[in-house]
Order: structure tokens, then C-alpha cells, then sequence
């Protein structure tokens, strides 16, 4: 099996994993230098690319050896790279690779996060409408009128409030008698994205062919799917 190769771009920023061709296409292409750091599994540290051309199959021109000096008398002294300062580059290489891929985890999941704790917080209420539509349309069924709060099984609208509901009116829509209708409305703590001044509400009501239409003022990302596809806007 080849060997799986990492590199540093020109930028410093680690790149990989990528095969033995795609160095060489690279080497190539003038992307990476002989001086480029490279690196596989087994090598204690990273290397020049120069000094591992010879198992990637790639040509280093060789490079000539400084003139002489006019003045043969100065001396100057090189210092030999330390191992230790290629490894403060990696470790630097590596650690901002790990900062960048945290800051993106971060801004995908905290908004993701933020939606599902909104969700769970409509639910409440949608939860105590799902029963309360059943019985609405028994009452309909059998003595062709709708229920109000107060009468028939139905409790009084402050009765369903919770920690994120401030009430559930049950009744008929004020433009139209005939048509039974629940509206939940949420409490102001709940932070919802909404059309209007608020408060958040979700309306559903019985259309002519005994079907639940729906209406609300709340970000439809907040609302269940069977919601958002029966939105009446």
C-alpha cells in the first residue's frame, strides 16, 4: 500500500493526506519547494522535501556551492538548523490547523444547537395541540360545533401554560364562526424568530374538508415539517 503524505503549503498551513503522485504533481507545478516541509507515517519528524526526493521519485536539481570570497580572511559562521525549531514550526503548523477546524465545528454547531433548544421549546405547546385537536374534531363530529375553553373537556386557556406556553385558546376563528380553531401562544422568554412584534403563536384550524391549516408568525426553521407544508401564508 502507499504511503499516505502530508505536506506544508506556502502559507504553512498543513495540507493531506495525499498520495506519492500528488507530491510530485505538486513538485512539479512549483507548489512545493525542495525546502518544503513533507511528511509520512514513520518519520520522527518533518523534513525537507529535498531530503526525502530520492523515495518520491523526484528530481532536486543539485545546487552549486557559494563562490569564494574575495577576502579569503573572513570567515563566516553558519549555525546548523536545530531539530528543535522544526518542531516549534510544526507544532505551530498543527496547532493553527486545529484552531481553524474548532472555529468551524464551533460556528456550525452552536446556531445548530441554539435551533434544536427553540424546537424542543415550541413543542411544548404543539404537544398539548395535538391532544386537544382530537378531541376538537369528536366534538365537531358528533354535535357539529366547536368547543370553546370552559366547556366540553376543554380547560381554561391559562390550564396549559407551562414554563415556555402562556395560554391555548380553543374556540372559532373571528372571521369565520363555522371553522374550529387552537391557537398556541408562547411565552416572551422564548427567543424565536418572528414575523411580527410577537408574541409567538402557532393557529391551526379546520378547513372545509375537515383538514388542519396552519398559521404563525414564528421562523418556520422552529416549526415541525408536517407544520411548515400546511403554513397557510
Amino acid at each position: 500500500m502507499d504511503a499516505i503524505w502530508y505536506y506544508a503549503d506556502r502559507f504553512g498551513q498543513q495540507q493531506g493526506p495525499v498520495d506519492a503522485d500528488a507530491i510530485r504533481a505538486l513538485f512539479q507545478q512549483g507548489e512545493l519547494r525542495p525546502a518544503s516541509l513533507v511528511w509520512r507515517d514513520g518519520l520522527g519528524a518533518w523534513q525537507p522535501l529535498a531530503q526525502l526526493a530520492a523515495e518520491l521519485g523526484i528530481d532536486v536539481p543539485a545546487v552549486p556551492p557559494p563562490l569564494p570570497s574575495a577576502a579569503p580572511s573572513q570567515r563566516v559562521i553558519v549555525a546548523p538548523t536545530s531539530s528543535r525549531s522544526t518542531a516549534v514550526i510544526v507544532l505551530a503548523v498543527v496547532g493553527f490547523g486545529l484552531l481553524v477546524f474548532v472555529g468551524i465545528l464551533a460556528a456550525i454547531a452552536i446556531p445548530a444547537y441554539q435551533d434544536y433548544t427553540v424546537r424542543a421549546r415550541i413543542a411544548e405547546g404543539l404537544n398539548q395541540a395535538s391532544a386537544l385537536r382530537v378531541h376538537v374534531i369528536d366534538v365537531f363530529e358528533q354535535e357539529g360545533r366547536c368547543p370553546n375553553n370552559g366547556e366540553d373537556g376543554v380547560e381554561a386557556e391559562e390550564s396549559y401554560a407551562g414554563t415556555f406556553v402562556e395560554k391555548i385558546v380553543v374556540g372559532t376563528l373571528e372571521d369565520d364562526d363555522s371553522a374550529c380553531a387552537i391557537e398556541v401562544t408562547y411565552r416572551g422568554s422564548v427567543d424565536l424568530d418572528l414575523d411580527d412584534d410577537g408574541p409567538g403563536r402557532v393557529l391551526m384550524y379546520l378547513d372545509e374538508d375537515q383538514d388542519w391549516v396552519y398559521q404563525s408568525n414564528i421562523g418556520r426553521r422552529y416549526l415541525p415539517l408536517s407544520i411548515r407544508d400546511r403554513l397557510d401564508d
